[in-house]
């Protein structure tokens, strides 16, 4: 006679209903998502956004600190949690480790915002962006908001 707590049977519901890490960058995350928010007129977005550099370990922050944020605060119909590489997509095969690592592990890079694909400073203004800073502690250049 095997007793299941009630503790047990809820991990195991919460993590059935809990997106992958994946689905959330392919799909609740995505560039089209981010985009769909940024146009509307009452779409709020939380971005985290890395750092300039855009090394491997800022890449990683963003999208590991997003995920999270996905996870303890879901999006609503009125928000959206997103990762931003902060520098311009043309730039993501560059990032040679980066893109070995997240083909590994079967990660679409592709899916993920980049600086450039939505007006964060826009958003601002609007009072419509919610940020997180990962792996640097003021955000720099055309990113002071």
């Amino acid at each position: 006679n095997e007793f299941v707590s009630r503790k047990s049977v809820l991990k195991l519901i919460s993590a059935a209903l809990m997106p992958s890490f994946k689905e959330f960058v392919d799909e609740r995350a995505s560039v089209e998502v981010a985009k769909s928010y940024a146009k509307s007129q009452n779409g709020n977005i939380y971005a985290v956004l890395g750092n300039q550099a855009g090394d491997l370990d800022s890449m990683v922050s963003a999208l590991g600190r997003a995920y999270f944020a996905y996870l303890v605060t879901p999006s609503r119909g009125d928000r959206v949690v997103v990762p931003v590489f902060n520098f311009p997509r043309r730039d993501i095969p560059l990032r040679v480790e980066a893109v070995h690592l997240f083909a590994d592990c079967n990660v679409n890079t592709t899916n993920v915002l980049c600086d450039g694909d939505i007006d964060l400073k826009q958003l601002q203004v609007a009072n419509r962006l919610e940020l997180t800073l990962v792996d640097h502690n003021v955000p720099i250049g055309d990113k002071e908001l």
